[in-house]
């Protein structure tokens, strides 16, 4: 098994910078609800952007899993109503009863499981962890759409204004196709009246999943994919998947929600 070497710590210290306001996955999520989902385990919760939304959706039981302190120390400083806990806790490391109708891998989550027998880990904790008729949520995101000109040169990825500061994210990337992982170096820029004044560099690695090694995976533990859409604007850029512990696989036509 391949140990996650993602520098989370560092990450943390702009992630909310670039990425708070991304919405993508909520707006799918708003789309597929179901009224019977009271109960929601998230893997990978971070700084916690799913929060407002799943309170405002009457969720009556949260837990929040997250393996990088630093990120669960934001999601903390955002409120938690008292049935909402956060949880510094690796899945495969629970023991949990099957009590949760949705688990959720959003913002990519499960493409920085390094390899597939910890995903096979992780997918089998959540079909223990399910009720019957639950559902697992993946974002899943496809490299080489966001690798469509890299040669290993950096690129300017995201560019924010906040509070008088400029901050731009650069990233250059290294896909390995044998192992379906993707090398991330990552440099943060903070300027202040057109100079530098801060700078964060740091790395992370994630794996591409296709949907066939999804369901190889899922059928091992006994699920199977229950629906999935593509999402992109010009090009796919990732794919959002729901798998079922039900035997019926029903797949929704591709829908490109970006």
């Amino acid at each position: 098994m391949i140990e996650n070497p993602s520098e989370w710590r560092l990450y943390s210290r702009i992630y909310d910078i670039y990425y708070g306001n991304y919405q993508a996955d909520v707006k799918y999520l708003q789309r597929v609800w179901q009224p019977g989902w009271g109960a929601v385990l998230e893997i990978g919760t971070g700084t916690g952007r799913l929060l407002p939304f799943l309170q405002e959706q009457g969720v009556r039981k949260y837990v929040g899993l997250d393996t990088c302190a630093q990120m669960l120390d934001l999601a903390f400083q955002k409120g938690l109503p008292p049935e909402f806990r956060l949880i510094d806790a690796d899945l495969t490391q629970m023991s949990l009863e099957p009590e949760y109708d949705l688990i959720l891998y959003s913002f990519n989550t499960a493409n920085y499981i390094l390899d597939a027998p910890c995903f096979e880990k992780h997918l089998s904790a959540c079909a223990s962890a399910l009720r019957p008729e639950g559902r697992v949520f993946l974002d899943l995101y496809i490299p080489f759409a966001l690798r469509r000109n890299d040669n290993g040169a950096y690129g300017l990825r995201e560019r924010v204004v906040n509070n008088g500061s400029v901050y731009e994210l650069y990233d250059r990337r290294f896909f390995d196709p044998k192992l379906r992982i993707e090398e991330r170096y990552h440099t943060s820029l903070e300027a202040q009246g057109g100079r530098v004044c801060a700078e964060v560099a740091f790395k992370t690695w994630r794996r591409y999943y296709p949907l066939d090694e999804i369901e190889a995976i899922g059928q091992k533990v006994g699920m199977r994919v229950h629906s999935f859409e593509e999402y992109g604007e010009d090009h796919v850029e990732g794919m959002y998947v729901m798998l079922s512990k039900t035997t019926r696989s029903t797949f929704k036509s591709h829908v490109k929600t970006r």
